[in-house]
């Protein structure tokens, strides 16, 4: 087969080697079945004035082009698909572009996989939102005469399926292993986290994700001084940058926690993995999480892993939430973290294996395209 795959959304800050890419991680897959991949993606226009093409293997391109925005939005010239292709997989969620490419498809004679992981917006802008949302009722009606349609959470599958998409399948969204250190397990903790700056007997709270509202950057700061004040051994280290990071930086300055947090503003993928295994407790706030790549990152690397209940947090942690023995846990406040971050038995020590296992099992592209394959016939 000749697939294609592409995003409709537009990362306008996103660095190539610095975050998992759902798209190739679901190329690299495809292509090792031997399928001719091309992955697209979207890039600003202020950042990239023309198209380029980069051969990752003999059956895997990734082109790069062009494309204008509205918020997160992209919409771009046909011309830079591949008319021969026999299917296009589109990371759709929310796009009003999807109807486009999809009547392009329908021109071409392709067959057309939204695949979805939100249905309604989550802007915290009013007047944006609304008009989101009557956008996405049309693409609703859209998604309802589709044959088949891929949704990465349980909670979106129902979602979908109240709003009359009968024909929606679970498919989620999984790590590439190229990108994983699959000996992460021999490497010393106390030597790494020497190299990144902290003692060992220092317990390390981290946070990894874009410094914008939606994230809760500023209640990481509050909830890491309300714990340090009752344990003084504890570390914040943050990864990401954004609009709030002035705001989160004097916000360390107001609670006096500057000398015990680590502002890092991005990790190549290449070392993160060394901050999931030196880290006590990885937090992730986003009340509105449509997944988490995160947070399958750090259970791959056996990282304790506290989140906010969210339909991302939810799926990935699963029935691990109810484990005693398992060192994950959905919380619904900022007490229930500060809680179980003073808690000691959450600290890296038995058990942690259950992350990486569950990780393993449920959520790595090579066992998730065969849930792909087995929901659509074009695809085998």
């Amino acid at each position: 087969m000749k697939i294609g795959i592409i995003a409709l959304s537009l990362n306008k800050t996103a660095t190539p080697g610095y975050y998992n890419s759902q798209e190739l991680g679901l190329g690299k897959a495809l292509a090792a079945q031997k399928h001719s991949v091309t992955v697209y993606k979207l890039i600003s226009k202020k950042v990239l004035s023309a198209s380029q093409t980069e051969s990752l293997s003999d059956n895997l391109q990734y082109v790069q082009f062009p494309a204008s925005a509205l918020g997160i939005n992209g919409f771009f010239p046909k011309k830079y698909l591949d008319a021969s292709m026999d299917v296009l997989i589109c990371f759709s969620d929310t796009q009003p572009y999807t109807t486009s490419v999809a009547k392009w498809c329908r021109k071409h004679d392709i067959t057309f996989y939204p695949y979805i992981g939100v249905i309604n917006s989550s802007s915290t802008n009013t007047l944006y939102k609304r008009v989101m949302d009557v956008l996405t009722k049309r693409l609703v009606r859209f998604y309802q005469k589709q044959p088949v349609v891929f949704a990465k959470t349980p909670a979106v599958t129902e979602r979908l399926r109240t709003l009359g998409v009968v024909n929606v399948q679970l498919v989620p969204i999984g790590l590439d292993t190229t990108l994983l250190n699959q000996d992460y397990a021999h490497a010393d903790r106390n030597s790494m986290k020497k190299e990144w700056g902290y003692e060992s007997a220092e317990r390390i709270m981290l946070f990894i994700g874009r410094l914008t509202p939606e994230k809760e950057p500023l209640e990481m700061i509050r909830i890491f001084a309300n714990a340090y004040e009752k344990d003084s051994s504890l570390r914040l280290c943050m990864v990401g940058k954004g609009a709030l990071q002035s705001e989160v930086e004097s916000l360390c300055d107001e609670l006096h926690i500057k000398e015990v947090t680590k502002m890092l503003p991005e990790v190549p993928n290449n070392q993160i993995w060394e901050l999931y295994r030196i880290a006590d407790y990885f937090i992730n706030l986003n009340h509105h999480e449509i997944y988490g790549m995160t947070i399958l990152e750090a259970m791959y690397y056996e990282c304790p892993v506290i989140a906010n209940h969210a339909p991302g947090p939810d799926f990935i942690i699963g029935e691990l939430a109810v484990n005693p023995s398992a060192p994950v846990y959905l919380v619904d406040s900022n007490d229930e973290i500060v809680a179980q971050v003073l808690t000691k038995h959450l600290q890296k020590n038995n058990h942690t294996e259950l992350l990486h296992e569950r990780i393993t099992a449920n959520f790595i592209w090579k066992k998730i395209i065969e849930q792909l394959m087995l929901n659509s016939k074009s695809l085998t």
